[in-house]
């Protein structure tokens, strides 16, 4: 082995390799999903040190973004936490944003149980703050979506953006801060989760802008 390969083979053991595991959970489970080139434009948010894209296809997402960030009670053995960001592309943002404050816009599920803490869940509950675009209104009221993630232990945390495109992201709280044993395998994802955040993506597509937001 020449010198060179031996040091590339050194570099590659020692390479950071969540973006690469959890670009094959979602393979396994069916979603076309590919790694992108690094220093992608789109990685960048603010805050946040990205490992890079997963790209996807034949779906409303388009793309996860693979944040890591360091230290937490959840931290794995090299002392670090990771976050997937799902993108939903959304041109209407990119209108509304110059009428209201895209950056305030931060919604988060909530399951409501019959008891605190250990109550049976009865319902989901969308709450934050939407800029006045009557978001959470419209997610609160889309009761089929709202049926699918009773029985999922999963939060999630919508947020929008309109920088280099117009897109919304989806953030399942913990969901990649490692894996876990789902289905009988080790995964970030499994199938019911995919759904969910799929379920999500193509409401918010859905969703409604109010005449008063639309620009043009």
């Amino acid at each position: 082995m020449t010198l060179g390969k031996l040091f590339s083979a050194v570099k590659e053991s020692f390479r950071d390799k969540r973006r690469d595991q959890f670009c094959s959970d979602l393979q396994a489970i069916g979603v076309k999903a590919s790694l992108l080139a690094k220093n992608d434009d789109r990685e960048k948010e603010p805050r946040q040190h990205s490992l890079g894209l997963i790209g996807i296809s034949n779906s409303p997402i388009a793309w996860a973004n693979i944040i890591s960030y360091s230290s937490g009670a959840s931290a794995d053995s090299a002392g670090t936490n990771t976050e997937v960001h799902f993108a939903v592309l959304d041109p209407s943002l990119r209108g509304q944003s110059q009428s209201i404050n895209l950056k305030k816009l931060t919604l988060r599920n909530t399951r409501i149980r019959t008891f605190p803490l250990f109550g049976q869940p009865t319902e989901i509950w969308w709450k934050g703050n939407d800029s006045g675009l009557g978001t959470i209104r419209q997610l609160n009221e889309a009761s089929e979506l709202n049926r699918s993630l009773l029985d999922l232990n999963q939060e999630f945390m919508l947020t929008a953006h309109s920088v280099y495109e117009s897109f919304w992201l989806i953030h399942p709280i913990g969901l990649a801060d490692k894996r876990r044993k789902r289905n009988g395998v080790q995964s970030y994802i499994d199938r019911g989760t995919w759904n969910a955040i799929e379920a999500i993506a193509h409401t918010l597509l859905r969703i409604r802008v109010p005449d008063e937001f639309r620009i043009g």
